[in-house]
C-alpha cells in the first residue's frame, strides 16, 4: 500500500455550488460522442435522466463510469463538476453516464424534507447499472463507480453488494463515521476562537443530538429523547433572549427535531464506512483535497485506509491533493463549509477552476487498471 501526495499547481479560489454548469476543456478534437439515457428509478415511479458520453473508438476493453452525485436535488451536470470530468473522460477514452438523481426529478418532494436518503441513491444506481447491462454495447464491458462527498458512500453501499462493480472512485468521501462528520460540521462555527462556557454546554448539547440519533431507530423515541435534551438545555441557557429571542422552549425543540429527523440527515449520522467499505473486492481509488473545509482530508482518508488495512485489502490507493477543495477547485486557502456557504450566495454565476490535473490522474488511474 502506498499514499500518494499529489502535487497540484495553485490557483485562486471560486464559489461552493452555485457555479453554472460549464466545460473548462477545449471543444476541438472531441473524441466521443453524447446521448441521452434514461432509467427507471428503484421505486418505479420516475424517469431519471441523463447522458451517456461514449468514446469513438468503443471497443471491449473501453471502461465506463457511472457518475454518482449526493442524494440532494442536483441535476447530472453537478454544477459543472461532473460534465468536466465527463469531458476529460470521454478524451481518455472512458465512458460516463450521469444522470439526474431522484430528489431532482422528483417535483412531489419537498428540497426542505430531504426524503432521498443515500440508501435510495444506491438504490437508483444499481437501476442504471442493470438498464446499461441490457445495451449490447455494455453487456461485457467493464463498469465503476465514481462517487462525491455523500455519492461516495452511495458508491460504497452499493459497491459493497453488487460484485459486477469492477472498480470505485470514492472523492471527498465519509472515511469516518456520519455521526463523527455530522458533528464536526454543525459544531464548526462555534469553534473560531475561544471556546466561552455557553458555547462548551451548546456543543455538548449538539453533540448529544447527534449521539440520539445514531442510537435510536424508533423515530418516537428519538423525538422523546430530543424533548427531554432539548427542555434541559433550555433551561441552562442564562440568557435566553439572546440566545432563543421568542422562540419558547418547545419550539425550539420542534425545530430541533425536524432538522436532525429528515431521512436523509438521519442516514447520513447513521452511516459507517466499516460496514461497506469492508466488503470491497474491487480496484479502489480513494482522493480527497487537503483544502477541504467541509470535511478533514487526514481524517476520513485515515479511517478508509484503516478500514482497508484491517481486512487485509491490496488493491488500493489513496491520495490527498493539495491546493484542492472538497468540490475539487483550486484554490489557495481552506475555507470552512459554515463560511464558504454564505460565500455562494454572493458568488452566483462564478465559473470554477476545476483541477483538471486531478481528472487526469483519475482517468490515468481507471484505464491502468489491472482487471
Amino acid at each position: 500500500m502506498r499514499i500518494f501526495f499529489l502535487f497540484i499547481s495553485l490557483w485562486g479560489y471560486m464559489q461552493y455550488s452555485c457555479a453554472q454548469p460549464m466545460c473548462l476543456v477545449s471543444t476541438d478534437f472531441i473524441d466521443y460522442t453524447s446521448e441521452a439515457f434514461q432509467f427507471s428509478d428503484a421505486q418505479g415511479k420516475q424517469t431519471l435522466k441523463g447522458i451517456l458520453t461514449i468514446p469513438k473508438e468503443l471497443t471491449s476493453s473501453t471502461k465506463i463510469v457511472v457518475l454518482v452525485t449526493p442524494s440532494l436535488p442536483i441535476s447530472c451536470d453537478y454544477y459543472g463538476f461532473f460534465s468536466t470530468l465527463s469531458d476529460v473522460f470521454g478524451r481518455s477514452g472512458i465512458a460516463t453516464l450521469r444522470f439526474d438523481n431522484r430528489a431532482y426529478t422528483d417535483k412531489s418532494l419537498s428540497s426542505k424534507d430531504e426524503t432521498v436518503t443515500m440508501f435510495d441513491q444506491a438504490d437508483d444506481v444499481h437501476q442504471a447499472l442493470l438498464t446499461l447491462r441490457k445495451d449490447k454495447r455494455f453487456a461485457h464491458q467493464c463498469i465503476g463507480l465514481l462517487g462525491h462527498s455523500e455519492g461516495g458512500a452511495v458508491v460504497s453501499i452499493e459497491a459493497a453488494r453488487n460484485k459486477d462493480i469492477s472498480f470505485v472512485v470514492c472523492l471527498s468521501a465519509l472515511g469516518e463515521k456520519g455521526m463523527d462528520v455530522a458533528y464536526e460540521q454543525t459544531s464548526m462555527p462555534f469553534k473560531i476562537g475561544k471556546v466561552a462556557e455557553d458555547t462548551e454546554n451548546e456543543l455538548s448539547v449538539l453533540k448529544a443530538y447527534v449521539n440520539i440519533v445514531n442510537e435510536y431507530n424508533s423515530l418516537d423515541s428519538i423525538k422523546m429523547s430530543f424533548q427531554q435534551k432539548g427542555k434541559e438545555y433550555y433551561a441552562s441557557v442564562k440568557d435566553k433572549t439572546k440566545k432563543f429571542g421568542n422562540q419558547s422552549v418547545d419550539e425550539y425543540c420542534q425545530m430541533m427535531i425536524r432538522w436532525y429527523t429528515r431521512p436523509r440527515i438521519m442516514a447520513m449520522i447513521k452511516y459507517d464506512p466499516s460496514r461497506y467499505y469492508s466488503l470491497l473486492v474491487c480496484p479502489v481509488l480513494v482522493m480527497h483535497g487537503k483544502m477541504d473545509g467541509n470535511m478533514d482530508c487526514t481524517n476520513n482518508l485515515q479511517g478508509i485506509e484503516n478500514i482497508f488495512k484491517k481486512n487485509g485489502k491490496k488493491n488500493y490507493e489513496i491520495v490527498a491533493i493539495d491546493s484542492v477543495d472538497h468540490d475539487y477547485i483550486k484554490v489557495k486557502h481552506k475555507i470552512p463549509l459554515f463560511i464558504k456557504q454564505r460565500m455562494s450566495r454572493k458568488q452566483d454565476g462564478v465559473k470554477p477552476k476545476y483541477s483538471l490535473e486531478t481528472f487526469e490522474y483519475i482517468s490515468k488511474w481507471i484505464n491502468n487498471i489491472y482487471l
